[in-house]
């Protein structure tokens, strides 16, 4: 039930936006080239030529890259920052028309930083609204939802009510795909009240049905139909043909989960009709399921057969290895309702072997991914095992470098103390004697201080007080040995005069 439902909330918006995208582009792509003919200025060129890319974004997206990327070498050749950014992320909505959704989103992050730079607020919110589109198709929910946060706090801070009421719709889907009802429910709403603000019935029909959807989700059979209701009333008076025929659909589907079986057919059946017209095999596909299912509730086993038959023969036409599944599937409880055990036998492994069959598909991408990411772990690896090789020679060369300087400094003390007491023997000034003794512990101090402070650091943890009492310490045990060699160098020298 949740795929199902969820297949037709977002399958309506997508053909909504390809429709009002999409439409009359032929005429708009000979006047752009027509424009470059002229050979216009290079800010009027660089514009063309991301008009262009962004035209062929849903008809033709490679050629949609091409045209991205000469706008990006003529933006970066100029240096102009703001059509550089423009550049990028158009390159990453073409990108994601392909379905590359990490070369998008690394475009997209690029485009971001220079509109950051450039403080350019709608950039950088169309930009993060791009990111959660396509995070959202990688099923990265939580990363796809930070994103269109972004996006919808700086339209409302910017005021942008249609692109608001767009932030709201995403967040509402995403809110759905992460099974959270009650928050999609209502960002639809927030974003059905930014429609009908701004007049846009379009939208509200699109938002009636998202409503609707979640409604029945949540088993409120007859608040769902409402909505679908109000949602094909639009779509009727917009004359919009996938839109009635999904609009039917969808009630349908309310009157399923009421359990009005007759009626879900019924709309069921002038949905197909409409989908029929227009050639939408996934759509006949859908219908032909929707109908079966129906007719299996009713028991009514002879033409639920007859419309899964149907449906399997569209679904194999189109390649649909998901419908098909769902066909051998239905199959299988249909005729082990009927008391078929050995036909509900034979389509239950048909459904395992198909379902097998996906899955090894599915994982086979999988493990094509992770040998992609095992080879850059490993070439990281290898980056990594070097630079610590690297940074162990350095250190081992820091370490005798210290030993050797440690060793002469101590030999240098050393050599002074036994000075001091060879000098002891001639007649010395007696405030020179304390100088040298004096010179010498401190000496002998600070070295200590050196060879201990890693130690006194590790425990302190940079503590000034503690580190503080440390030196304390220290200097309190070394006074008396300063004392005592004193003492008997005075007593040398006085004995000698």
């Amino acid at each position: 039930m949740y795929g199902r439902i969820l297949g037709v909330v977002f399958v309506t918006m997508l053909a909504y936006c390809h429709t009002a995208i999409a439409g009359g582009n032929t005429g708009h792509i000979d006047s752009l080239e027509q424009l470059l003919a002229t050979d216009p200025s290079e800010t009027v060129k660089i514009n063309t030529i991301v008009e262009l890319s962004r035209t062929y974004q849903y008809i033709d997206p490679e050629k949609g890259l091409e045209y991205g990327e000469q706008a990006l070498t003529i933006a970066e050749q100029l240096d102009l920052g703001q059509y550089i950014a423009q550049s990028l992320n158009i390159i990453g909505e073409n990108y994601h028309e392909l379905s590359l959704y990490d070369q998008a989103i690394d475009r997209f992050k690029r485009a971001l930083a220079l509109f950051t730079e450039l403080d350019d607020q709608k950039g950088r919110a169309k930009c993060y609204g791009n990111m959660g589109l396509a995070e959202s198709f990688k099923g990265n929910y939580k990363q796809a939802l930070d994103c269109n946060i972004h996006a919808l706090q700086i339209r409302e801070k910017l005021g942008e009510i249609k692109l608001i009421g767009i932030s709201l719709n995403n967040l509402g889907l995403l809110y759905y795909y992460m099974l959270d009802p009650e928050k999609s429910i209502d960002c639809f709403r927030r974003a059905l009240k930014t429609a009908r603000d701004l007049g846009d019935i379009e939208s509200i029909a699109t938002r009636l049905n998202n409503i609707g959807a979640i409604l029945q989700i949540q088993g409120r059979c007859r608040e769902a139909l409402i909505h679908y209701k109000k949602g094909l009333k639009i779509k009727i008076r917009l004359n919009d043909q996938p839109g009635i025929g999904s609009g039917l659909n969808n009630i349908g589907q309310a009157h399923n989960c009421s359990k009005n079986y007759r009626k879900a057919i019924a709309y069921y059946e002038r949905s197909l009709i409409i989908k029929r017209a227009l050639n939408d095999q996934d759509g006949i596909a859908n219908g032909l399921r929707n109908i079966a299912e129906a007719y299996n509730e009713l028991g009514e086993y002879d033409n639920c057969i007859k419309y899964l038959d149907a449906t399997l023969k569209v679904s194999k036409e189109i390649d649909s290895k998901a419908y098909v599944k769902e066909a051998y599937r239905l199959f299988a409880i249909v005729f082990g309702q009927a008391g078929e055990y050995d036909k509900a036998l034979k389509y239950h492994k048909l459904f395992v072997e198909k379902q097998d069959s996906i899955f090894n598909e599915d994982k086979n991408k999988e493990i094509g991914k992770l040998e992609g990411r095992y080879e850059m772990e490993k070439k990281l690896e290898m980056e990594k095992r070097k630079s610590g090789e690297k940074k162990k020679a350095l250190q081992e060369l820091e370490s005798r470098r210290n030993n050797l300087q440690y060793s002469g400094i101590l030999i240098f003390i050393v050599l002074l103390g036994i000075g001091i007491f060879v000098l002891g023997r001639f007649s010395l000034p007696i405030r020179l004697a304390e100088g040298l003794v004096f010179f010498t512990f401190l000496l002998f101090f600070e070295f200590t201080l050196v060879l201990l402070d890693p130690y006194i650091e590790r425990f302190s943890s940079g503590a000034p007080a503690i580190k503080l009492a440390f030196n304390a310490v220290l200097a309190g045990m070394i006074f008396p040995l300063h004392s005592f060699f004193e003492e008997r160098l005075k007593k040398k020298l006085l004995k000698d005069t």
